[in-house]
């Protein structure tokens, strides 16, 4: 099949959509389809509709990326799109103004494809955009949103764009449940088992050795923002450091770092694979206390290296660590909760090396491969769905 993947923002930019979506490319690729991924953006986070990036076509780890944009009179729209979207009566008009700004470049770059899927919720308007053209070219249309069910990806602007598709894809039997009960019918619902980087073993007597690391050290890697929980754990890190006063907390990911922090914390701001992979092999747990999550992809490299998880007691996360016995949750609404599950497996050594080890044997189940074949499933399901759209 010829299928051109679109997202609003790609790699090399990180995040789990960014690398979710670049690694089905590449594992498609293999079994011999012709795959594109055609985004907006890919060398910054967008802050508004009206920013545009210079259109171009460039590989990434061997996929072809291409970036569209407005042209010529068109333009002019997207200040109106920004204006009108400020209130809800005018969003109509918005997203007409909007699909009639990116219609010539969404159409070129569905020229002759087979099938559209698109990352992203209805929120961010090019969804709907690639709707429109996969309905003149008569072609199955198939969205991922990765919404955070009760958060984000859910509001009035999202729910029909994904009641509109012949395939929605989900990351967990939670998302995909929450999708159902929004209106989506169950056979336009597919839940996707997501894959993870596996990489090679890291060096963690290096990394400890190049920071003077010595005790027990906690490990987050994200993106250092609230949403991520990155505020939430130096306050709760403050406290640990009471208790356990020769821990060190390693920080690793985009953004600006806290003003102030306790002592014991180590910034690293972004870092390279190889590093990244290094901390993983020399820390004692891993802590990501993200407010909302799809999936939590970040939980899975820490298995991969044997690690033992905390995070936040989401729902979708019963899944997965709650399923697998390889971390512990915390509870939200209790910032003390989170201080008491470091501490537990940080006091006790043989609990953190047997959950992580129970987090290591559960992740073999979740690989690319598999996603792949499981995406290949959604997209049969969605050619059928789609045959099956009465046609106006």
């Amino acid at each position: 099949m010829k299928i051109r993947l679109f997202i609003s923002l790609a790699r090399p930019v990180h995040g789990g959509l960014q690398v979710l979506s670049l690694r089905l490319a590449q594992h498609l690729k293999k079994l011999g389809h012709d795959v594109r991924i055609v985004a907006r953006f890919t060398e910054a986070r967008p802050v508004d509709y009206v920013r545009m990036e210079t259109p171009r076509v460039f590989s990434v780890e061997g996929v072809d990326v291409e970036i569209i944009s407005v042209q010529g009179w068109r333009c002019w729209l997207l200040p109106l799109v920004s204006l009108l979207l400020r209130r809800w009566k005018t969003f109509p008009l918005a997203l007409a103004l909007y699909q009639a700004a990116f219609r010539p470049a969404v159409d070129r770059a569905l020229k002759g494809a087979d099938l559209a899927h698109y990352f992203g919720t209805g929120a961010e308007l090019l969804g709907f955009a690639v709707w429109a053209s996969a309905r003149r070219k008569n072609i199955p249309f198939v969205v991922e949103p990765a919404i955070h069910v009760g958060q984000w990806g859910e509001g009035p602007a999202d729910l029909p764009l994904y009641k509109g598709a012949d395939m929605v894809v989900a990351h967990t039997e939670f998302e995909a449940e929450a999708l159902r009960r929004h209106g989506v019918k169950a056979s336009h619902v597919h839940a996707l088992r997501v894959g993870f980087d596996e990489f090679e073993p890291g060096d963690g007597a290096k990394f400890r050795s190049a920071h003077g690391i010595e005790g027990p050290m906690v490990l987050f890697v994200g993106r250092r923002c609230e949403v991520k929980g990155y505020f939430l754990l130096l306050v709760a890190f403050a406290t640990l450091r009471n208790h356990l006063p020769n821990v060190t907390l390693v920080i690793a990911g985009p953004g600006e770092a806290a003003p102030s922090t306790a002592e014991g914390v180590l910034e690293l701001g972004r870092v390279t694979d190889e590093i990244k992979q290094d901390a993983f092999d020399a820390c004692t747990v891993f802590c990501l206390p993200s407010m909302g999550e799809s999936f939590g992809m970040a939980y899975f490299e820490a298995w991969n290296r044997g690690k033992p998880v905390v995070a936040l007691d989401l729902p979708v996360l019963h899944e997965t660590i709650g399923a697998s016995g390889g971390g512990l949750l915390a509870a939200p609404d209790r910032p003390g909760d989170l201080v008491e599950k470091l501490r537990l497996l940080l006091e006790q050594p043989e609990l953190a090396v047997a959950m992580g080890a129970r987090g290591r044997e559960f992740s073999r189940g979740y690989s690319w491969n598999g996603a792949t074949q499981s995406c290949l499933e959604a997209y049969s399901q969605a050619q059928q769905n789609q045959r099956q759209q009465p046609r106006s």
